[in-house]
C-alpha cells in the first residue's frame, strides 16, 4: 500500500516531530485508518446486508 493523502501528510508531520522511523510511523498510520475508517464502512455493509437479507432494509 502506498501512502496517499491524510496517511502521507500524517506520516511527514509524525515523523518531523517524533523521533520515530517513517516506517514505525507507516504502520501506526495504516493500523489507525483501517480502525477509523475500513472498519466502520466493513459493518455498516455488513449491517446493511443483514437487514436486508431478513427484510428490514425495504422501509417497512
Amino acid at each position: 500500500m502506498v501512502p496517499r493523502g491524510t496517511e502521507l501528510a500524517l506520516i511527514a508531520l509524525l515523523t518531523v516531530s517524533t523521533s520515530l522511523e517513517a516506517a514505525t510511523i507507516g504502520a501506526a498510520v495504516v493500523l489507525w485508518r483501517a480502525g477509523t475508517h475500513w472498519l466502520r464502512t466493513l459493518l455498516g455493509g455488513v449491517l446493511t446486508a443483514g437487514f436486508v437479507a431478513f427484510g428490514r432494509g425495504d422501509g417497512q
